[in-house]
């Protein structure tokens, strides 16, 4: 690592905090006043938003921020994880309140980096903003010509700018609680935009924002989020959905904990091996979680210090179901409405050889789907009359048929090898057919669960936070006992 990496990285923590809104702004936009000339309430949703930090093919960090309606108030909490070796970690953790107008009332910061804890708070009454530190030198109270701003509404005041023409320039000064003093954001427009991310096209507006000598590029959607942020040092920050957010963010947390080389995709890139590959080890996880890895299409084989391994060409039939368990797996929900007429073909049957059955039920759902990503989440009636979705919807449309059939059926979780080798998340079906659980997957033309597929467990839930912590920590990769030295006893 070269040493302008080192203080490279230790600039870009400073300025990342910048724009990550511990800054507060003296700025009152047109589009934030009313005709009577008062500020007018900021147009905010409730939500949360994630952002990877990527340098070259490396996830490097992330941007967690949430908006809570406090009724009276707003609250905004961030979380800013960066890590760069040989730096190591750094981790700020930002709660503000402010008002409907976009006054800001407090602000707490906790930044670690490595075993040191850097704490500040500020307290803002009208344009005066008093600071203490747990770093004596800090502590002050600075006297504003304005009560000072969230740094974040520069972002959603370009959202709105109107009259917008390639090289428009605009310009906002802000406090900084990092230089205690003034600085300025600048903005140049490019264009008008539909950005690539992750797959899905978004309007957006292209500006390149000048700062400390670089001209680094900025794409905004209408609502004023950041889709896409150029830092320094080679670094991009991209929106992602939450769910792969959440299990990113726990994979940095636990690659860091486990002091690797920077931090990388672990599941995508655990590749499926040779054609007949079906042996696997899981690590990442332990025995005393007590995942069930043994069903219809898989066998565990042992438990080791790395974790677990798996022969998913072998299978360990679980031989009973409760009564309780049996109840849960017959139960119509909001999501499994079964009721539905769309079901007439799932008929429930008295017929004591329900297989056929079961595979007719899922090569009905199979010729009827289409794989198509479907973000909102809708009960399985609607989802069969559409008549499209991913794996999750092919699972919901088929659980809700063989419930309607009469057949205990559950959720399965895991992972399966996509076209290209690499394992991506996946889910699929299991029912119990009178002495054992069933594995099925209408995602495949004939219904059957490939051995390119890997179990994690199962549940009654169609979308499970048990899986995408999973999804966070977990490795995989092909099981050959050659590399031991020794022969594996996969009877």
């Amino acid at each position: 690592m070269r040493f302008f990496d080192v203080v490279g990285g230790s600039i870009l923590i400073v300025w990342l905090v910048l724009i990550a809104n511990i800054g507060w702004q003296e700025y009152r936009p047109k589009h934030l006043v009313s005709a009577d000339g008062k500020l007018a309430e900021i147009a905010l949703e409730e939500g949360e938003s994630w952002m990877l930090l990527v340098r070259g093919n490396k996830e490097i960090g992330y941007i967690h921020e949430t908006r809570t309606d406090l009724d009276q108030d707003w609250l905004f909490e961030y979380t800013l994880f960066i890590n760069m070796n040989p730096i190591g970690s750094v981790k700020s953790d930002i709660k503000s309140t402010m008002s409907k107008n976009g006054i800001i009332r407090n602000v707490r910061t906790i930044t670690k980096v490595g075993p040191k804890e850097i704490s500040l708070e500020a307290e803002v009454e009208g344009s005066e903003v008093k600071i203490t530190s747990s770093m004596q030198e800090m502590n002050r109270t600075i006297q504003l010509k304005k009560a000072p701003k969230l740094s974040t509404h520069v972002y959603r005041t370009l959202a709105t700018l109107k009259d917008l023409k390639p090289g428009s320039i605009y310009k906002e000064k802000f406090f900084d609680a990092l230089s205690l003093g003034m600085s300025e954001m600048v903005f140049e427009f490019v264009e008008f935009k539909d950005v690539d991310l992750y797959g899905e096209k978004i309007p957006a507006r292209h500006f390149i924002q000048k700062i400390a000598g670089n001209a680094l590029d900025v794409y905004v959607d209408k609502e004023g989020g950041v889709l896409i942020q150029e830092f320094p040092f080679q670094i991009v920050a991209s929106r992602v959905a939450p769910s792969f957010g959440r299990s990113r963010a726990r994979a940095m947390r636990v690659a860091k904990k486990g002091d690797r080389e920077g931090v990388e995709l672990e599941l995508g890139q655990a590749f499926f091996g040779a054609s007949g590959e079906s042996s696997y080890v899981i690590s990442g996880i332990q025995e005393s979680e007590n995942l069930p890895l043994s069903s219809f299409s898989q066998k565990l084989i042992r438990w080791t210090d790395e974790g677990a391994i798996v022969d998913t060409n072998s299978m360990e039939s679980i031989k009973n179901i409760s009564s309780e368990e049996e109840e849960e797996a017959l139960k119509a929900t909001p999501r499994i409405d079964y009721q539905h007429e769309v079901f007439n073909f799932a008929a429930i049957s008295s017929d004591k050889n329900v297989l056929p059955i079961a595979l007719h039920i899922v090569k009905q759902v199979s010729e009827k789907m289409k794989i198509v990503p479907v973000k909102t989440p809708l009960p399985a009636s609607a989802i069969y009359a559409r008549g499209e979705g991913d794996c999750t919807e092919f699972s919901i449309v088929t659980l809700a048929a063989l419930r309607r059939s009469g057949l205990p059926s559950r959720f399965v979780y895991g992972v399966k090898a996509d076209k290209d080798g690499k394992f991506v998340a996946h889910q699929w079906v299991e029912f119990w057919e009178g002495q054992r659980f069933y594995e099925v997957d209408a995602t495949e033309k004939d219904g059957k669960v490939t051995t390119n597929t890997i179990r994690f467990f199962s549940s009654n839930d169609p979308e499970s936070p048990r899986f995408l912590d999973l999804l966070g920590r977990v490795k995989i990769q092909p099981y050959h006992s050659s590399k031991s030295g020794q022969t594996a006893d996969f009877n």
